[in-house]
């Protein structure tokens, strides 16, 4: 016997821009983008990505050094913070550090990519007033986060 596959919806809520970053006390923190080629960046600890990106930085990480996998953001951005290696996070999520020069994004107008963020659950799920209230308030959460 066999089964049907699972078919799933799928809701796009916004697009998260994701930077390269290191940490202060990491040897490229007080190196202009200017002078750093992205071919340098292969000397240094990488943390690996996780998460699906474009194949332009998939052929980068192949040339990479990767010392470290990270499967969430806050692990990475600890990873980052310590000084000891380099690693894509979400600019939204390391602004703060940045403010507090404490991350340093890297030559941001040659080494990026975007994800979408997306709600999803199976298709054939039944009604579910906690999932569906969830969802309106992400989608509305989501409309106000892409105005400002």
């Amino acid at each position: 016997i066999s089964k049907s596959p699972v078919s799933f919806t799928m809701i796009s809520l916004f697009n998260e821009d994701i930077g390269l970053y290191c940490g202060r006390g990491h040897p490229l923190f007080a190196v202009p983008d200017r002078e750093i080629e992205i071919r340098q960046i292969s000397d240094y600890k990488m943390i690996d990505i996780t998460t699906a990106s474009t194949p332009e930085i998939k052929s980068l990480m192949n040339l990479l050094d990767i010392k470290a996998t990270a499967s969430t953001d806050v692990s990475r951005i600890l990873l980052v913070l310590s000084g000891n290696y380099i690693g894509f996070i979400p600019s939204a999520l390391a602004d703060h550090w940045v403010r507090d020069r404490k991350l340093r994004r890297l030559i941001s107008d040659r080494i990026c990519y975007s994800n979408v963020c997306s709600v999803v659950w199976k298709k054939d799920a039944p009604a579910n007033l906690i999932r569906d209230t969830f969802v309106r308030e992400l989608k509305k959460s989501s409309t106000e986060f892409n105005a400002s």
